[in-house]
């Protein structure tokens, strides 16, 4: 730990963790996509433990994908249209996931994180 910069190797300073509210309001969407897609694995499948099987697989999945290329400090991390065009994929399936678990309003309000991409300013 860096005592001037108060930080570990690797880590954003303080100022710049959390440097714009919609990656806060994005990563509470972001957990309640991810429970959207364990409920639709357990309604997916036929017996409890394919259920399991499915919730498990489906949230892996979205886990590997948004910690690839749509988290805040990505590994191949995708800019402009591109990025607006995964993250209303990532939530489409999301809502899909709500939708088949039989709560398609809760996954209707996915419809916000993509809203906030939109509008986010283009990197400098």
């Amino acid at each position: 730990m860096d005592r001037e910069t108060d930080r570990r190797d690797g880590e954003l300073p303080r100022s710049e963790r959390f440097a714009d509210p919609r990656d806060v309001v994005l990563n509470l969407f972001t957990v309640t996509a991810l429970v959207g897609v364990a409920l639709g694995g357990l309604a997916l499948g036929a017996t409890a433990s394919h259920g399991v099987a499915w919730a498990l697989a489906g949230i892996g999945l979205m886990v590997f994908l948004w910690s690839r290329y749509l988290r805040v400090r990505a590994l191949v991390p995708l800019r402009g249209g591109t990025r607006v065009l995964a993250v209303a994929l990532w939530f489409g399936a999301a809502f899909l996931a709500w939708w088949y678990a039989g709560y398609a309003v809760i996954g209707m309000v996915l419809v916000v994180p993509v809203s906030l991409e939109v509008t986010r300013p283009a990197p400098r």
